[in-house]
């Protein structure tokens, strides 16, 4: 096949549109979806200094995030900062070899790395908090509430103006469904544009990737040389979200549209935040759900931290 816009070879074909393109063209593409949402934050709009902390956690998706930004913000006074908590997973090379592999990229890109970690700021580790609350909690979801938390209180300690998380199309539109399957019409409009009241606690997030499918991330990757993850978190099997993935990725094959339409359905649900009963956590004084008295976070390290000196004492 011939690419729709010079005519050269086609390597990649979108199965939503049908569109053939060449590999120029094909990562051009991707550039200039992450160039619209930049833009849709405002973002260069008054030629002011912005730093952008990335989440980047080493899988692919953030790699790729990481590449897309660094070849979008030169074209505006933007300084990127790659920021890695290390959750605490022993086991295999789940994590250490994705640790040189964000090093050498950074280097290379001239991008600054942090490294932190659930233990630093939590003092216990996912693993520990899983062998902790024994069943009682999904580990996806430990995770899930921690590294929100901490990507979001370590991107204020580097003085970020966004935090940007690499959620692409598929990741968007499972979020959309895995919501309306718990039933949960609040998160459903709830905007990830903070209102005035929370911006004293939270760093505007910015997903550059939301409009771009896992497999147009992958094919990226392979034609930029960013290898796959030989290992898979141990945890993501067990998650409610792996079963939607499932599910969406069987559904998108003769449907390939379902994908856009879900998160567009999601779009058009959310507000600005504001409205919502909203408490103060009686711990750390974050905001949280109204009638709550502790949030999530502080809900999950008392119940970790209890467990864990429970367990001290019996041994």
């Amino acid at each position: 096949m011939e690419c729709k816009k010079c005519g050269r070879p086609a390597v990649y074909v979108d199965k939503r549109s049908g569109t053939a393109l060449c590999e120029d063209h094909f990562r051009e593409g991707l550039e200039e979806r992450v160039r619209k949402e930049i833009r849709s934050e405002g973002i260069g709009k008054d030629r002011r200094h912005i730093r952008i902390v990335m989440g980047i956690s080493g899988g692919k998706d953030s790699l790729v995030m990481m590449d897309l930004l660094w070849r979008v913000e030169r074209e505006y006074d933007v300084e990127l900062i790659a920021l890695t908590v290390d959750e605490g997973i022993e086991g295999g090379e789940y994590r250490g070899k994705r640790f040189d592999l964000i090093r050498r990229m950074a280097n290379e890109r001239g991008i600054k790395w942090e490294l932190r970690s659930f233990k630093q700021k939590y003092g216990f580790t996912l693993d520990d908090s899983v062998v902790a609350l024994k069943g009682r909690e999904e580990p996806c979801s430990i995770c899930g509430v921690l590294r929100r938390r901490a990507l979001n209180d370590y991107a204020k300690e580097l003085g970020a103006d966004y935090l940007a998380i690499a959620h692409n199309l598929d990741d968007e539109a499972e979020t959309v469904l895995m919501n309306v399957i718990r039933g949960d019409p609040q998160a459903l409009r709830r905007s990830e544009n903070y209102a005035d009241e929370l911006a004293a606690f939270y760093v505007p997030r910015i997903k550059p990737m939301r409009r771009i499918t896992e497999r147009e991330a992958a094919f990226y990757a392979y034609l930029m040389g960013i290898p796959a993850e030989e290992e898979e978190c141990p945890y993501a099997r067990l998650s409610l979200r792996d079963q939607v993935r499932s599910f969406l990725d069987s559904l998108a094959r003769d449907h390939p549209a379902v994908l856009d339409s879900l998160v567009r359905f999601g779009d058009e649900l959310k507000e600005k935040g504001k409205g919502f009963s909203r408490s103060r956590c009686a711990s750390c004084g974050y905001p949280t759900s109204g009638g709550r008295e502790y949030c999530r976070v502080c809900e999950i390290n008392f119940a970790v931290k209890k467990a864990l000196i429970g367990a001290n004492q019996e041994g």
